[in-house]
């Protein structure tokens, strides 16, 4: 295992219902290459929702009655707290520096 694939793992949200995870990431060896993932309790089907402009996410909750469900997060380095789609699409800046 090469240093660069060497993750921090950070917060976990999980919904039992539909068997998903949604958690935080950061690069150990890289500054400011965090990512929010997503995939099955399994460990199956893992992939990027959000990732470029993000800092080190530091709480992550998930509301799935809204619009399809919308995933919400503090960047405590950019302080803000900001929003997506569970596709990472229609991302939006709620609060702080713009």
């Amino acid at each position: 295992m090469s240093a660069s694939s060497v993750y921090d793992i950070g917060l976990v949200f999980l919904i039992k219902r539909f068997r998903l995870m949604f958690w935080t990431e950061g690069n150990t060896e890289e500054q400011f290459s965090s990512a929010i993932r997503s995939g099955y309790m399994s460990g199956t089907a893992s992939h990027i929702i959000v990732s470029r402009g993000l800092w080190e996410p530091t709480s992550l909750t998930l509301d799935y009655h809204k619009d399809g469900g919308r995933l919400f997060w503090v960047d405590r380095l950019r302080s803000s707290i900001e929003s997506c789609k569970l596709d990472g699409s229609d991302r939006v800046k709620l609060m702080g520096k713009f």
